[in-house]
């Protein structure tokens, strides 16, 4: 029962299909419990850099300053060192003279093919709503000798394939890894009052939006909690106890949204007085 209802609320917030979630304290606290993916793995830190021919990528747990060996760090992410919930594990490996690196989801003992793994690290293969969390992507060259990790550029994976094969690059796969280190210490997020009307990013763009259903807005703030992309409510302009989660645009399918053009991304800052002038603009960060 424990796990079909794990993975009940993960698929339910994913998909942001809330409609029939009991309206009871109890039962949205369950699926904020649930939500919690995380890994009693301590994360490290991986450094992409890249070589001085501009062709060739390297892989390291160490950044170029500790080796001084003619490579450019390009940037860094954080993994996981070991299994947890909804973790994959990925290898890194280089060819024999030590030139070419390579990350792939098998290990190249499996091959035999001219690779020998260096070191190994966990990551998502699906978007978790966990905090700093960016998608990555595993990239090899046209002729199929070289590979990189781009991390994500536009909200769209389809607008980053498509610059990536204009480069001459192919994707192999997407993985979800931390921009910042997910053991360091951070403070709970917090609800806050913005102001009343259209809720708007830093920006002044509006949100995207859908109506969950009538649970009143304490019970409102709890699916949000547990949501997906979710930056916050509307509350007081869309019936007696009704009100709006606002989503924002990571360019996720909007089909069964009220309102599907919001292009609002990352924390509410402000509101518009003039749009839904009766609700109260409700920010989670």
């Amino acid at each position: 029962m424990i796990i079909i209802n794990l993975f009940f609320s993960i698929s339910l917030a994913t998909a942001l299909n809330l409609a029939h979630l009991s309206p009871v304290d109890e039962d949205v606290r369950k699926l904020i419990e649930m939500q919690n993916i995380t890994s009693s793995a301590k994360a490290f830190r991986i450094y992409v850099s890249v070589a001085g021919d501009g062709k060739r990528y390297k892989f390291s747990k160490d950044p170029d300053s500790v080796c001084g060996c003619g490579w450019k760090d390009l940037f860094s992410f954080y993994a996981y060192k070991d299994h947890g919930l909804l973790l994959s594990k990925m290898f890194v490996s280089t060819t024999s003279g030590g030139d070419r690196f390579k990350v792939s989801k098998f290990s190249a003992g499996v091959c035999n093919c001219g690779w020998t793994d260096q070191f190994s690290f966990y990551a998502y293969l699906e978007h978790v709503n966990l905090p700093s969390i960016k998608r990555y992507y595993v990239l090899q060259s046209g002729n199929g000798n070289r590979y990189r990790i781009a991390p994500q550029v536009h909200h769209s994976p389809h607008a980053d394939l498509k610059e990536f094969y204009n480069d001459g690059w192919n994707n192999e796969f997407m993985f979800y890894a931390f921009q910042a280190d997910p053991d360091a210490p951070t403070g709970p997020k917090q609800w806050t009052k913005i102001g009343n009307g259209l809720c708007l990013d830093s920006k002044q763009n509006g949100y995207s939006w859908y109506k969950p259903g009538a649970y009143g807005l304490k019970h409102l703030k709890l699916i949000c909690e547990v949501t997906t992309n979710c930056v916050g409510v509307s509350f007081g302009d869309w019936g007696e106890a009704d009100g709006i989660l606002n989503i924002q645009d990571v360019g996720q399918d909007k089909s069964s949204f009220e309102h599907k053009t919001g292009t609002g991304t990352g924390d509410i800052m402000s509101t518009n007085p003039q749009a839904h002038a009766r609700a109260v603009c409700y920010g989670f960060k």
